[in-house]
């Protein structure tokens, strides 16, 4: 473990200087005086300032007098810190250093320069959805705190290092129990405990509401969740959503079998609800093993700092809130696994290595990279040798040959472009990243590509990029989502594709930074660049994360989560327990989307978007029929007379097979499902209509008949 303090013990001591020296130290000085000056009055203008900040910030809109004044207030403040500075150093221009504690103090002062930033950033309604303005913005405020705060530690006066050795350093009395001691000693993995328990509940709370507001669907709670109900039957990694008619067929689609690892949990509770809460638990818990390993590096507050970070990172509130994904519930265990073996604990690695391993088909890509770092770094070469072999073995096998075996794939489409024709799927790509790099380059480098690694890697300080070898946390990310080219969720940040990225990018985070510690002058390079990580991670929170419970400020998957929950939303809770407790529970059920998830735990459950499949109920809301195909499938049963309202429960209707259908024609017409004509069918309609109509001549003028004339009897028009 790295010890030493936040700020530099090197700070040179004063000395007398050329008066060249002296007028260079001076004029900075005064510099930084009157800049810190101007700062201290902007940032009471726009914090104070009154409702004219809002505008001014997000429109520029502000008369030209008060524009006018806030500039003089501005000039004013600076020139009057310059003064006083310029007083003082007057005032003592006869001691040896005078202007150098001056800049020094200056430059300690230095990160001051921000506080006008302060209001700017952490304005949320400048910022909401605007992830495109702000991420730049934010990135180049938080490079120039990172050098501001490196110069602060650069700089520490006398005094205040002094004062800090006494508070920090000093001798300490022996704490009176043991208790005590512990407390002291480990304060800072008790922070980072408590936060990740505090994760996991504000979290577990919100994501079970948003499940009770209708916020999570089949796809891909509901999927899941019947995966894991159905493991309590003994039926593995069988999904009647995805193939109705063949479950056991899922295998080509996921191999979740880490999955039921979880079923011990889930029996006492089998519901949708505890996956949720699993999933949050073990996404709060990632930051112990985090802290672990960056603690062997850096000073364990500068850990603890890089924990925390880690929780306030929003792509993975994002992904936390997305449904309950299987790779978001396995960073925890490939965090523990990469700190078991950094640090020696082999059993405890062999374990959590294998469990991460088994957790979906796709986790051993990263793993084999992790194995490869270990190995080609030299740092426990053994044990990463054994991990990337195992890896890549595992992938090869379970991808290339148990998974094709059993039927096509469910996203084939997902990496078309990188297809290597006539072989189609993820075995042309691969075919393609090795004999074509310059062609997959080409469909990396894209605008898209780049904001979505802006989001992953700002709140970050991009310190995974500032070593070459720190590179290698961009692999798992770069071949799991980077290289797919037709679909998208892979590539947006609110999605739980950024789990691919986020653990791996922390660690190398951990390591760059201590690294930076080794070189000259490093520590206090470092010290900025976590200082600056903390700001920018605390601002991108606030406005995009979870924490601050802002409806619509977090965006998940497509959906932009609220937090609140009204009486018209905890009557639909309602009406959808009932629902489910008439329901049996050995009954198979066919749902709409945004419903079927809390009727998922049977073994007999399908998505009416694919038909009724002859199940016992069909559940389904109006507004919940969004698709044509759901609306056929409910249109087609209730037709058929095969089934028929059963019972009504607020907006939703629960039809039973072989139920009444003395209801059915209301509900066909009250939900607007009775079959329309195609255009096609119409425009036959119209033009036999058209066909049918007699001739008109009333283009033509003729002459009216002559008095008397006889009258021709009118012709019968013909159809052709």
């Amino acid at each position: 473990m790295v010890e030493g303090p936040l700020m530099s013990e090197d700070a040179p001591e004063l000395s007398p200087l050329s008066k060249a020296d002296s007028w260079g130290q001076a004029s900075r000085a005064m510099a930084l005086s009157i800049l810190l000056g101007m700062a201290l009055a902007a940032w009471a203008q726009l914090t104070w300032g009154g409702p004219w900040v809002e505008g001014f910030l997000q429109k520029n809109v502000l008369e030209m007098s008060a524009r006018m004044r806030l500039i003089y207030q501005l000039i004013g403040a600076g020139a009057a810190f310059g003064l006083v500075g310029l007083g003082l150093l007057f005032s003592y221009r006869k001691r040896p250093g005078t202007a150098a504690l001056w800049e020094q103090w200056a430059w300690f002062l230095s990160p001051a320069l921000l506080l006008p930033a302060i209001p700017v950033a952490f304005s949320h309604t400048i910022w909401a959805q605007k992830h495109n303005d702000f991420l730049p913005i934010i990135f180049f405020g938080a490079l120039i705190a990172e050098f501001f705060f490196a110069q602060a530690a650069r700089n520490v006066p006398p005094s205040i290092g002094a004062l800090y050795a006494r508070v920090f350093k000093g001798d300490k009395t022996l704490p009176s129990n043991r208790a005590q001691a512990f407390v002291e000693k480990n304060a800072s993995l008790i922070l980072v405990v408590i936060a990740a328990l505090a994760y996991g509940a504000f979290m577990s709370f919100y994501t079970v509401r948003w499940h009770h507001k209708l916020g999570t669907a089949i796809f891909d709670l509901g999927i899941n969740n019947n995966l894991l109900y159905g493991g309590l039957e003994g039926k593995f990694n069988q999904s009647p959503v995805i193939f109705p008619e063949d479950p056991q067929k899922y295998l080509a689609n996921h191999v979740k079998l880490g999955l039921y690892t979880f079923l011990p949990l889930y029996a006492l509770v089998p519901r949708p609800e505890t996956l949720l809460v699993l999933q949050s638990v073990s996404l709060g818990l990632g930051s112990i093993p985090l802290f672990l390993f960056a603690r062997r590096r850096l000073p364990e507050w500068w850990a603890a700092a890089l924990a925390i970070c880690y929780l306030a990172y929003y792509p993975m509130h994002g992904a936390n809130f997305y449904e309950m994904k299987v790779v978001p519930t396995a960073a925890a265990f490939v965090l523990t696994c990469i700190w078991a073996i950094d640090s020696k604990r082999w059993i405890t690695g062999g374990i959590f290595f294998l469990w991460a391993l088994i957790m979906r088909e796709d986790l051993p890509v990263p793993l084999a990279v992790v194995g490869a770092v270990f190995l080609f770094s030299g740092h426990r070469p053994r044990a990463g040798a054994l991990m990337a072999g195992i890896a890549t073995t595992w992938f090869i096998l379970i991808r290339f040959r148990f998974m094709n075996d059993v039927g096509a794939w469910w996203f084939p489409n997902m990496y078309e472009d990188l297809w290597a024709a006539p072989e189609k799927g993820f075995r042309g790509v691969v075919k393609t990243l090795f004999s074509n790099p310059s062609f997959t380059l080409k469909h990396l480098f894209v605008e898209k590509k780049f904001w979505y690694l802006m989001h992953l890697s700002v709140p970050l300080m991009f310190l995974p990029f500032r070593r070459w070898w720190a590179w290698a946390a961009l692999v798992p990310g770069a071949i799991l989502t980077l290289l797919v080219t037709d679909y998208a969720p892979p590539i947006l940040f609110s999605f739980q594709y950024v789990m691919h990225w986020s653990p791996y990018l922390f660690l190398a985070s951990a390591l760059v930074l201590g690294s930076m510690l080794k070189e000259k002058g490093g520590k206090e390079r470092a010290f900025g660049a976590i200082t600056a990580m903390c700001l920018v991670s605390a601002a991108l929170s606030f406005n995009y994360g979870a924490f601050p419970a802002r409806d619509k400020g977090l965006k998940s998957g497509y959906h932009k989560i609220t937090f609140g929950f009204s009486k018209k939303e905890a009557k639909v809770l309602r009406d959808v327990r009932a629902l489910v407790a008439s329901i049996p529970p050995d009954a198979s059920v066919g749902a709409t989307e945004r419903v079927g998830a809390h009727l998922s735990s049977r073994a007999g459950f399908y998505t009416l978007r694919r038909g009724s499949h002859g199940v016992d109920y069909m559940v389904a809301r109006k507004s919940g029929l969004r698709l044509d195909k759901t609306k056929r499938t409910i249109r087609r049963a209730l037709e058929s007379g095969n089934y028929g309202v059963h019972d009504r429960f607020g907006e939703f209707i629960v039809f039973k097979k072989g139920g009444d259908t003395k209801e059915n024609a209301k509900v066909l017409s009250e939900w607007k499902l009775k079959k329309r004509k195609s255009r096609s069918s119409k425009r036959k309609t119209n033009k036999t209509k058209k066909q049918a109509r007699p001739k008109s001549n009333d283009k033509k003028t003729t002459a009216p008949p002559k008095k008397n004339a006889p009258v021709e009897k009118a012709k019968a028009p013909t159809q052709k």
